[in-house]
């Protein structure tokens, strides 16, 4: 083989290397399935700012009904469809049995760097929930949040992904976009009420 054929096949190949496709813009704004993998989340939109006047003072959860409202003075602002544990009916025990908590808490910590996209830390266990696990010999867990999706899932890819599906070990899940609008609307330390 010449020397002049090898680098010409060389160029060829180096060339195909650094062309980039072109791609008509996602109407969401998401960037082409191949900048995903399992390791990477996709570049997060900065937070909304929504003024205090439109901030929630109050998140309820409906178990039954797989639905979450953001609340202000008694007003719902915004709903949204949510999964739950995979064990969803009844309150949360202890550690490992992938039910969702049951009680009054409140939205005491944000994790912009979180395996599930964006999370709202909730504080559970609680005083109540640690003396019943006390008394029932357990250990009653914690890290219960609200979230996103896996961060090598986006919203579009998973239609029908979340409700009435329950598959998350004991948190609230909810689409990415929707965890930005939670995000911005939701202060720390804002009570959260979780009913059956």
């Amino acid at each position: 083989m010449s020397k002049f054929f090898t680098v010409f096949l060389l160029s060829l190949f180096l060339s195909g290397c650094v062309t980039t496709t072109t791609q008509a813009p996602d109407p969401e704004g998401y960037p082409p399935p191949q900048a995903f993998n399992s390791y990477k989340v996709y570049k997060k939109p900065p937070p909304l700012t929504v003024p205090d006047s439109q901030k929630a003072d109050f998140v309820l959860v409906q178990k039954s009904q797989n639905k979450m409202f953001l609340k202000r003075d008694g007003r719902v602002l915004r709903s949204y469809s949510i999964s739950l544990g995979q064990n969803p009916v009844g309150p949360k025990l202890e550690r490992g049995d992938l039910r969702t908590p049951e009680g009054r808490y409140y939205l005491n910590y944000k994790n912009d760097d979180s395996q599930f996209y964006r999370s709202i830390h909730i504080s559970y266990p609680n005083e109540y929930d640690i003396a019943r696990a006390e008394r029932r010999g357990v250990d009653p867990g914690d890290a219960i949040v609200i979230h996103g999706l896996p961060n090598d899932i986006r919203d579009r890819d998973i239609e029908g992904y979340l409700s009435p599906k329950n598959w998350t070990e004991g948190c609230i899940a909810v689409r990415n976009s929707e965890m930005d609008e939670i995000w911005s609307m939701v202060d720390l330390d804002t009570p959260i009420e979780i009913r059956p």
